[in-house]
């Protein structure tokens, strides 16, 4: 007799599957050694998820939540940017709103006015700064879209994180 298996899989874009899956490695987390729980807590919030009260949640979805407000924190872009592109599903307004935030803050802490130094070659400089200056565009210009598709929140988070951590990268190379 020949039985079917089910999908081990899991949707994330489903709040119920997602919830499921929290509780789950919450308790797995009890059950590990203490050397590997620190571990396994770091790679859950760099996939979006925070671990309160032995449960895994998805992060928080408020535009704030994306916001760097320190220079160590400028190490974290990518692990926004995973977790935007997560909303853009669910939220695509909230991830476009995530993305102006991300980029916002990222220049407010890095001080950066966009006037990147790419080199010694003024020319070559002028190209840099008419690209971040389009990135910008891209993300300010689809928040101000009705009716926003998940493709639409993709392109703004693309363009948020492509641009922050050019800006992130050039903030420590002049450090």
């Amino acid at each position: 007799m020949a039985s079917k298996m089910r999908s081990a899989g899991v949707d994330q874009h489903d709040p119920q599957q997602r919830n499921r899956l929290g509780a789950a490695l919450g308790a797995l987390i009890e059950e590990v050694a203490t050397s590997k729980q620190d571990f396994l807590v770091k790679a859950a919030e760099r996939d979006g998820f925070v671990f309160a009260d032995g449960v895994f949640r998805p992060a928080g979805t408020a535009p704030s939540a994306f916001a760097v407000t320190r220079v160590e924190e400028l190490a974290s872009i990518d692990e926004r940017g995973r977790r935007l592109y997560l909303l853009a599903n669910d939220s695509p307004n909230d991830a476009i709103a995530g993305a102006k935030e991300l980029v916002e803050s990222v220049c407010r802490t890095a001080g950066f006015e966009l006037v990147p130094i790419a080199g010694d070659d003024a020319k070559e400089s002028a190209a840099v700064r008419r690209c971040l200056q389009q990135l910008a565009d891209v993300i300010a210009r689809l928040g101000e879209v009705r009716n926003l598709a998940p493709r639409h929140a993709r392109v703004a988070v693309g363009a948020a994180v492509t641009f922050t951590g050019f800006v992130a990268e050039t903030y420590v190379k002049r450090k």
